[in-house]
């Protein structure tokens, strides 16, 4: 090889250490580094969900599995003995916390591979105790499994998640971002080959430490909610029903204290239950209001000057209005009522009279003030907008069915937020659920509130709480929503039910909805019971369960009676 040859060869030679050395040692190193990182993750723990006295409703049931790399553990010394080393050695300190025989043990931690499971279900603080050992080649992983402690109890509204922790259904698919965190984790420098890895003493670590999920506080009470539930329980096995819901608002505030479904499910056990309960049917399935829709044709005529409570009508059982005749629910003599007792009696003919001076389009714009053909914004998922047509979509009949709640459909939580608003002179408050989240770091933050709307006069919504009194009275359609020691206020509601299954209309929706203290409202309780085949009507098979709920909620809210007895007005002339 000739001399210039070989000035070539070093030359190529220099210039590559050159480069080795200056120009790509930091990369080199970097990469080198990375191929002796380990790295293990650290899951979030997720977020809580309590009801408005912070009783959990959905929790994370943490415990810890006990891992080992065999290949590490095989080079462990003792540190306080450094004669005791390897499997046998990690197995005499682990034994006594697992409370697992030391044999046991020391065959996970012997084996060929780089995984083991060492022992399962291992309590957070045990963990901790191993942890702070600093047994080489022992580590962890945190399992999540999510527990609902109260069970049925508000199942519809919590819903639940599914196999990867997510949430699938209700508030735990509606909050799934602030619910879930963000995932931590944590590394490692080691060094060696094939069975002689092990943890280098300060070499290369860190972590990055998970950030838990918010605890999610609703506006329920779980106590009101469980005798929600019991009572719809009880009215849909007594009536033969299809399926029954019952809501519980603040009239005040719009808080919701219970929204009860049933039949319901049990979230713990979401396999085992038919698809068709799953869901939360206050808000998602929608039916024809029938006669608790009156009070918005009433309130109507009232602002529009047309009528006062005290208004004679002389009413038929029967009318002739859009090509069509129109009946009462039961053959009678022409009455002399005035509005109000048109209402107490629940009268389609008198309440068809009522709205004679207002258009299709007066209409609408009434019912959509209330609320209905648009979702409440609660925030729970797939809730419905109701049906609320245009009114120009309107047949010359279904111009007077709607002024007694029939050619629309509106959800139980439309329904109630109805009789909010009267209940709150006049003021709709959206209805919440949600009360606010706490952070991991223990912030509370309010969840943000919808503005309140004016929709109806205070003078007139005063009147329509007066009036719908009289609806609770001997003389009216609902005196089985009577609470003992309080005045009641409310309204009945028996409307043909449209069925899928039929093609048309068959069965009814039996309904009542109303507040208390009539002469200071503070609760709004709705009742709807879908198909019952024993007792149709609202006010025999749906007032007696508002009374039960009313009474219960009277008393967990601890709700004055009212001061001053009713003044009723005259419902016959």
């Amino acid at each position: 090889m000739t001399g210039l040859a070989l000035v070539v060869i070093f030359g190529l030679y220099g210039a590559k250490l050159v480069q080795i050395q200056a120009i790509d040692a930091d990369a080199l190193a970097a990469d080198a580094l990375a191929e002796r990182l380990v790295e293990y993750d650290s899951p979030a723990v997720r977020g809580d969900i309590l009801d408005r006295e912070g009783d959990v409703l959905a929790t994370t049931a943490t415990s810890v599995t006990v891992t080992a790399d065999p290949s590490m553990v095989a080079t462990f010394v003792d540190r306080d003995d450094p004669r005791r080393a390897g499997p046998r050695a990690a197995a005499a300190l682990l034994a006594p916390l697992l409370n697992v025989d030391a044999a046991t043990i020391t065959t996970a931690l012997s084996g060929e591979g780089r995984f083991a499971v060492v022992a399962k279900d291992v309590a957070p603080d045990v963990w901790r105790e191993i942890d702070a050992m600093q047994i080489q080649g022992i580590f962890h992983t945190s399992d999540g499994e999510r527990d609902y402690p109260a069970g049925r109890v508000g199942a519809g509204v919590i819903g639940f998640v599914g196999s990867d922790g997510g949430g699938l259904a209700g508030l735990e698919l509606a909050h799934d971002a602030e619910l879930t965190g963000v995932d931590g984790w944590t590394s490692y420098e080691r060094s060696g080959e094939n069975r002689n890895f092990r943890e280098i003493p300060g070499g290369a670590a860190d972590e990055q430490a998970p950030v838990h999920g918010d605890d999610i506080t609703l506006t329920l009470d779980r106590d009101l909610q469980w005798q929600a539930e019991q009572a719809i329980l009880r009215v849909v096995a007594n009536s033969g029903a299809q399926n029954a819901s019952v809501i519980a608002i603040d009239a005040v505030d719009g808080t919701v204290l219970a929204m009860a479904n049933a039949p319901g499910f049990d979230p713990n056990d979401v396999d085992g239950t038919p698809a068709e309960r799953l869901g939360n049917r206050a808000v998602n399935e929608v039916f024809e209001p029938g006669s608790t829709s009156k009070v918005i044709t009433v309130a109507a005529a009232m602002e529009a000057g047309l009528v006062v409570p005290t208004t004679p009508f002389s009413v038929p059982d029967s009318i002739q209005r859009g090509g069509q005749t129109f009946n009462d629910s039961h053959s009678h003599a022409v009455l002399s009522l005035t509005l109000s007792g048109i209402l107490a009696e629940s009268s389609n003919t008198g309440t068809i009279m009522a709205s004679d001076g207002l258009s299709a389009a007066q209409l609408h714009d009434w019912f959509g003030r209330f609320g209905y053909g648009r979702v409440s914004g609660v925030g729970l998922p797939g809730e419905s907008a109701g049906l609320l047509p245009p009114a120009e979509q309107w047949s010359a009949s279904q111009r007077y069915t709607v002024v007694f709640g029939q050619g629309i459909s509106v959800t139980a939580l439309q329904m109630a937020s109805v009789f909010q608003t009267i209940a709150n002179d006049g003021v709709r408050i959206p209805p919440r659920i949600v009360a606010g989240r706490t952070t991991a770091d223990a912030t509370w933050v309010p969840a943000a509130t919808a503005p309140a709307e004016q929709v109806l006069s205070v003078d007139t919504a005063v009147k329509l709480q007066r009036m719908l009194e009289s609806v609770v009275s001997e003389d009216g359609t609902g005196a089985a929503a009577a609470v003992e020691g309080y005045r009641v206020a409310g309204k009945t509601g028996t409307a043909e039910r449209y069925d899928e299954r039929c093609g048309g209309y068959c069965g009814y929706t039996a309904s009542f909805v109303g507040f208390a203290p009539a002469g200071n409202p503070r609760i709004v309780v709705a009742v709807a019971i879908q198909d019952p085949v024993r007792g149709i009507y609202g006010g025999t098979t749906a007032a007696p369960v508002f009374a039960d709920v009313m009474t219960a909620a009277l008393a967990e809210l601890r709700v004055p009676a009212d001061a001053e007895p009713a003044e009723l007005y005259p419902l016959t002339w």
